[in-house]
């Protein structure tokens, strides 16, 4: 085991290099931090767990109890090390940088543009006249997840009204560089929708909503403080995880019940234990090499299903229905990124795609940053560090296919109504201008 943590310490390490590295293009929160300690969250925690309190089993009702050999442990701190390396090389060569180091207050530009306001309330008008009994069946975890796989476009309007919510009240926070009331009446839907219908990924952009003051308008100055801070979040994360998985299970929660499952361990009860169970299925099976051929499915997975029903399940789906044995539409463990690149190409292919990954991450971000931050900063601003940092979150316990399918599913109303509106108000404009030349 003395690999494993040699790897760990050198993942560590290369985190701090990292995060230095990108202070002069970023500040410390940046696009690297959140990437990589997001990593260290799903590939390295629960090894770490497993191998400090000599209990190797990953804990997952659906598919059972599965032991993480110490080979598997190494395999998987070797590939962290490759994939922060590979992500981190392929972002300093997009050059990206989503904002400068030091924000300055920008003035002449609507941190609420009436383009994302409108295509909210007609997202709200759709989903109260054709979802309703939708709406009503989420409010258990198992009603959700039954309306959500089954009703698509559902499930994408519920996602664009708690994001675009929060990019508004991200960007009021930027505008005013305080949390004002307004900007907590942004967030709120989020918060609230995650916990009436027990979906995390939307606490967390509501979250993210109101953590836009520290990680734009005042982010941490001092590398100490960021540090602290994330390992704060090491040992928090676990926990709310936990008491959430609860509460979504409708198990009272009591101290005694908590206590039950903090001593079969914090994180193989929580969210990294199931890509992880992924990673450490496929990899010991050892069914051959794919050379690429996963990454296929990005070329049509952006199609939404209300629009194709018949579309191909992605890989995570796909393992789930193989895999688990009472397995039911909505239901899954996640996917390993990590494993995928693996199975392309074995170690080399973490290195590629992770350097791939981190290349035209920052490529597509660079053009999408070149369009709205013309229209709106703020927005621009809001937008990377709410639904940016959730991506960087949640790409780790995904397939390569599924963040560029998200991204374009979630952006791309976004970018067409802003465009709409700043067309119309140019004529609008122009049309005041000639009328008030023809009455001189």
């Amino acid at each position: 085991m003395i690999w494993f943590w040699f790897c760990v310490v050198l993942y560590l390490m290369l985190f701090v290099i990292g995060v230095n590295y990108f202070y002069k293009k970023e500040g410390y929160i940046s696009t690297f931090t959140v990437f990589a300690f997001a990593g260290f969250f799903y590939y390295l925690a629960v090894p770490i767990e497993c191998a400090l309190t000599n209990n190797d089993y990953i804990i997952l009702g659906e598919i059972g109890d599965q032991p993480l050999q110490d080979s598997t442990k190494i395999a998987i701190s070797i590939m962290a090390v490759l994939a922060i390396i590979g992500f981190g090389i392929g972002l300093k060569i997009s050059k990206f940088s989503f904002r400068d180091k030091n924000l300055k207050p920008i003035e002449g530009q609507k941190s609420q543009p009436l383009g994302i306001l409108t295509f909210i309330f007609i997202a709200i008008f759709l989903l109260v006249l054709l979802f309703r009994d939708k709406i009503i069946m989420s409010g258990s975890y198992e009603g959700n997840v039954d309306a959500v796989y089954n009703n698509p476009l559902y499930s994408l309007l519920v996602d664009l009204v708690v994001i675009y919510c929060a990019v508004l009240g991200g960007s009021v926070i930027i505008k005013h560089r305080k949390i004002t009331f307004i900007a907590i009446l942004y967030v709120l839907p989020g918060i609230y929708w995650g916990t009436y219908a027990s979906t995390k990924d939307q606490i967390l952009v509501g979250i993210l909503g109101l953590l836009t003051y520290y990680t734009v308008v005042k982010p941490p100055k001092r590398i100490i403080v960021v540090l602290l801070g994330l390992i704060c979040l090491v040992f928090l994360a676990p926990l709310g995880m936990l008491w959430f998985s609860l509460f979504r299970a409708g198990v009272n929660i009591s101290y005694e019940e908590m206590k039950n499952l903090l001593d079969q361990g914090v994180l193989r009860n929580t969210d990294p234990a199931g890509p992880i169970a992924v990673f450490n299925d496929i990899y010991n099976k050892n069914s051959g090499y794919k050379y690429g051929t996963t990454y296929v499915e990005t070329l049509y997975l952006w199609i939404p299903k209300f629009v194709w029903p018949g579309r191909p399940p992605n890989l995570a789906e796909k393992y789930a229905q193989d895999t688990i044995k009472t397995w039911l539409p909505g239901q899954g463990l996640g996917y390993s990124l990590l494993v995928e690149g693996y199975i392309n190409l074995s170690f080399i292919g973490v290195v590629i795609q992770y350097f791939l990954i981190g290349f035209l991450w920052g490529k597509g971000w660079g053009l999408i940053k070149s369009f709205i931050s013309k229209i709106s900063e703020h927005i621009w601003l809001s937008l990377y560090a709410i639904y940016g940092f959730l991506l960087l979150i949640v790409i780790h316990r995904a397939p390569f296919s599924d963040t560029p399918k998200q991204m374009f599913l979630m952006l791309f109303p976004m970018l067409l109504f802003l465009l709409i509106f700043k067309k119309s108000s140019w004529l609008v404009k122009n049309v005041n201008t000639q009328e008030h030349r023809g009455l001189n």
